[in-house]
Parts: structure tokens; sequence; C-alpha cells
């Protein structure tokens, strides 16, 4: 089985092909997951293999070095000299057929592709924002797992753009699949009571988070959609609109990197389960807002801690007696206090009477 070849790439669904019927989408969805293998009755052909330097929690803009072995050459469809191919990647959600980016060499190749020959391909690539736009996206259908292949294309110009249609899929046979999680945001905890805070982090060097804007005033808008009946979805500030207008949480000077604010939850806000966005508030007077939000996941939303209820009735001081003594020796006082009284007034009597 391979892919269709010559075919421009300039939607996601034309990778596979527009007509391939729905067995096919399901054996492909397979391949993809436990490589796909070719076979002649002459030798069997191993497909190419994918390695990246990282793939765990990357973030947009990232820069990841791969290996992909191919040693039966059957990547690409055909010879092609330096500089005339590449090697691009194809990004996956867990549980979706169609790619939702690409990523392109960061440099073209340095070396010729020989079909049928063992070859080993080093390359560098940026992982591409793999959010969709927040105004079209359904955050609760995102997972943070995805799936990541190589193919090969010839490019129109340059290293070429596979998304946008300047470059032409070449493959024969992909790389196998590899898994790689995506992970912008970072949370300090994931469960924080009412009224208390925790700190997040949103990490992009690919420019699209604060709509390829830089410099200081920045801020940030968390979003809490609810995962939980019952919850209503709320957001930090409060009046934080879609289109931006108000300033978000914290200051700081954003540059394409990586920004951290302290986020309050609301001491009204319904305990329970959220899913997690972030967007970027742009600089007064506007307070443009991002129009892409990085997703962290669920994180809960406890009720707040009671505090301590009231102490005990303080006890009576340890003086070594038992009850029953001491009640005994209030006792005698109150009988010798009466004795004394009744004295003194006897004495005055007998006095005012001259006796």
């Amino acid at each position: 089985m391979t892919f269709e070849r010559g075919h421009d790439m300039k939607t996601a669904s034309r990778f596979f092909g527009a007509s391939a019927a729905p067995w096919a989408a399901l054996g492909l969805s397979l391949g993809l997951t436990l490589g796909l293998v070719v076979a002649t009755p002459a030798h069997a052909v191993t497909a190419p293999v994918l390695s990246l330097s990282d793939d765990s929690d990357l973030t947009p803009g990232q820069s990841i070095s791969t290996t992909v072995t191919d040693v039966s050459g059957v990547l690409c469809e055909q010879s092609y000299g330096v500089g005339e191919w590449n090697v691009f990647l194809a990004w996956y959600r867990s549980d979706l057929i169609a790619p939702v980016g690409y990523s392109i060499a960061q440099s073209p190749q340095s070396s010729a592709y020989v079909a049928g020959s063992s070859v080993t391909i080093s390359t560098n690539f940026y992982v591409v924002w793999l959010e969709r736009d927040s105004a079209q996206s359904n955050l609760s259908t995102w997972d943070g797992e995805y799936a990541v292949i190589a193919g090969c294309m010839t490019a129109g110009n340059g290293v070429g753009d596979i998304a946008g249609g300047d470059g032409t899929d070449r493959t024969g046979v992909p790389t196998q699949a590899i898994a790689a999680t995506y992970l912008p945001v970072a949370v300090s905890r994931t469960e924080i009571p009412q009224g208390e805070s925790f700190d997040i982090t949103m990490t992009d060097a690919s420019s699209r988070w604060c709509n390829f804007a830089t410099g200081a005033g920045f801020s940030m808008g968390a979003r809490f959609a609810s995962e939980t009946s019952g919850a209503n979805d709320f957001s930090v500030p409060s009046n934080l609109p879609s289109g931006g207008g108000v300033p978000g949480v914290g200051n700081f000077t954003w540059s394409n990197s990586s920004a951290t604010v302290s986020v309050s939850i609301p001491s009204d806000a319904t305990p329970g389960d959220y899913l997690l966005s972030v967007t970027c508030i742009g600089a007064s007077p506007s307070y443009a807002a991002g129009s892409r939000a990085g997703v962290y996941g669920v994180v809960t939303v406890l009720a707040a801690d009671p505090g301590p209820g009231p102490g005990p009735t303080p006890p009576l001081p340890d003086t070594g007696r038992d009850a029953g003594s001491t009640w005994l020796l209030a006792i005698w006082g109150c009988a010798a206090l009466g004795a004394g009284v009744g004295t003194r007034l006897f004495i005055a009597r007998r006095g005012r009477i001259g006796v």
C-alpha cells in the first residue's frame, strides 16, 4: 500500500487521497500506528523509522532534531538530487486521521536521495502551533496526545510550505508513527481551593499566541470551561470578553518565549473539574486578545477549607486536687466566711447596746 503520488498538499484530506474508501481510512489509521510494511515477491521492504530528540510536552516554536532511518530506501518514490527534496513532519491528533499541522525542514537537504538505497536522514524542525483558533475550537476534544510521521516532498520554492500548497507530496512509504505530547501550558498545581491562587506558565516561540506582537504591558486571560454537571464556565478576570478590551492577569514583557502569572480562583466558583485555556492580552489601551488559546487540560476547583472551629471552653486550672475535695474546700470556705461575718455583727450589736 502506498500513498497517492505527486499530489498537491493544500489540504489535510488530500494527503490521503480524496477518494479513499472508509475501510481504507481505518486501515491507514492502523498503518500509521503500527508502521506500514510493503512486501514484494523479491524481499520484505522495511518501513522508514522516525525518531525525535524530544517527544514529551512539546511547545510551539520549539526546535527538535529528527532522524529518519530508511534501510529500504522507500521514503521517497524516486531518486532526487541535492536540495530538490525535503522531509516533512505531519502531526495528527491521537483520535483523528487527517493531519492538523505540518512542519517543514529548517534547511534544504544537503544530500541526494537514491530510491532503494539505505539512507539515514537527519534534520531539524520547529514544532508548529497545534491548537486551533480558540474561536473555532471545541476545547473539550483536546487531549495533548499526537502521532507524528515523516514523509517526502519536493519543494516549489526553497524548502517549501507543504501546508500552504508550496510543495508536492512525493512520499512512497511514510515513516512509522511516533507518539508525542504537546503541552504549551504548565500549572503549579492542578487542585485549587476556592479563593486560592496558582501559577500558570505559557510557552510559545512560534509568535502566534500574542498575534505576532512583542513588548511590555502584556497580560493573560484564563478561561475555565466546566467539565462538571451543574458548574458554570468562568474566566479570570471575570469581565474578560472574547475580543479583548480589558486587561488580563499579571503584567509581563512578551518576547515569543514564556510568561508566568498567578491566577486566583473566585471564592464563588462551583467546585468541580474545568478545562483550562489561556489567551494573550495585549498592552493598553486596546488590550487586544489573542486569537489562539493555549490549552492545559483539566484542573479541579475544590471547596474552600472552612478553617478551625471555635475552641473548647478553657479548663479550670489544675491544682492537683480532685473535684470532690475542691467542692469540700469551697463549702468550708463559705462556712468560715459566714461565721466571720456573724461574729463581727454580734460584736457591733453589743457595742450599740452598751454591753
